[in-house]
C-alpha cells in the first residue's frame, strides 16, 4: 500500500539541496514548509520561494502546506501580528503551490487559566480564519504544549466552534502533556486534516522514532486507515538536539524516522 508521505524537511539542514535530495531517496513525496537557508518559511522572497519551488520539482516534490509559527505567541499580543501573519502564509503557499497553512492557538501567562482566554482564542482564530477564506488557504490548528489547545478537549472546543478550522494531529506533543493519545483521537477523528509524525515516552517526555514511545501510533494509524483517511503522515521527528530551522535531525536520524514510520504504517496497515 502506498502512503502519502511529507515532512519537515529543514530538520534535515538549512541547505534545501540537501533537504530535497534526501527526502527523495528515502521516498518522501511531499514537503510541509517551515524553513529554509536559516530563514523562517514566513521571511523567504517571493523569489526564494520560486527557488524552493524548482529545486523541489528538480527532485520530483511537492508540497503540501505551510508550517508558519502563527499563533505560538502570547494571546496579550496585538491581534494584528497573526491577521496579517495569515496573508504572508497565504501568499506563501501560493508561491508553491500549497493551500494548507499550520497555526497554534496561543501561549498565555502562567497566572491565567485557558479558561480565561477562550472566548479571545476562539475570535482572533476567527479572524484568521476569515483573512485564510479571502486568500484561499485552509488553516489547520496543532496541538502544542503549552497553548489553549493543548489538550483533546480544547482541540475539540476549537474545532467544534471554528467549522473551517482543521486539525493536525501531533501525537508526541499530547504525550508531553499526560494526554492519553486514543483519547485525543477518538474526540478529534471526524476532524484530523494530517498527522504529524513524532512519538514520546510518557515518563520522561523524550522524542523518539514512532512506534517507539506512548503514542499509539499503530493503533491510532490502524483506525484511521479503516475508516478510509488518505491523507499526509507527516514527519517531524526531533531526533537530536538542534534548532527549529535546520540540522536537528541528521540525514541519518531522518532515515531512521522514516524507517520507523514506514514499519509501523505497514504494521497498521496489514
Amino acid at each position: 500500500m502506498s502512503w502519502k508521505l511529507s515532512a519537515f524537511a529543514d530538520e534535515i539542514s538549512t541547505d534545501p539541496e540537501l533537504q530535497f535530495s534526501t527526502l527523495e531517496r528515502l521516498g518522501v513525496g511531499e514537503i510541509q514548509l517551515r524553513g529554509a537557508w536559516d530563514k523562517s518559511v514566513m521571511e523567504l522572497s517571493t523569489s526564494e520561494l520560486t527557488e524552493l519551488k524548482s529545486i523541489a520539482s528538480s527532485h520530483g516534490l511537492g508540497f503540501h502546506g505551510i508550517a508558519s509559527p502563527l499563533g505560538k505567541l502570547n494571546i496579550s499580543e496585538d491581534a494584528q501580528i497573526s491577521i496579517d501573519g495569515v496573508r504572508t502564509a497565504a501568499a506563501a503557499a501560493h508561491a508553491v503551490g500549497a493551500t494548507r497553512v499550520r497555526v497554534f492557538s496561543f501561549y498565555y501567562d502562567s497566572e491565567v487559566g485557558p479558561e480565561s482566554i477562550r472566548t479571545q482564542v476562539i475570535d482572533r482564530l476567527g479572524s484568521m480564519l476569515e483573512v485564510a477564506e479571502q486568500s484561499g488557504v485552509t488553516l489547520i490548528h496543532e496541538n502544542e504544549k503549552d497553548i489553549y489547545g493543548d489538550t483533546g478537549d480544547r482541540c475539540l472546543d476549537l474545532v467544534v466552534n471554528l467549522p473551517a478550522l482543521g486539525h493536525c494531529f501531533d501525537f508526541s506533543n499530547f504525550v508531553q502533556c499526560g494526554e492519553d493519545t486514543l483519547a485525543c483521537w477518538s474526540k478529534l477523528r471526524d476532524f484530523v486534516v494530517y498527522f504529524d509524525v513524532k512519538d514520546a515516552i510518557a515518563a520522561s517526555g523524550i522524542v523518539v522514532p514512532a512506534g517507539e514511545g506512548d503514542g499509539h501510533l499503530e493503533e491510532i494509524f490502524r483506525r484511521a486507515i479503516e475508516s478510509g483517511y488518505d491523507d499526509r503522515f507527516n514527519l517531524e521527528p526531533h531526533l537530536s538536539g538542534g534548532g527549529q530551522f535546520g540540522g536537528s535531525t541528521s540525514p541519518e536520524l531522518f532515515e531512521v524516522a522514516v524507517n520507523a514510520l514506514n514499519k509501523v504504517l505497514s504494521q497498521a496497515g496489514s
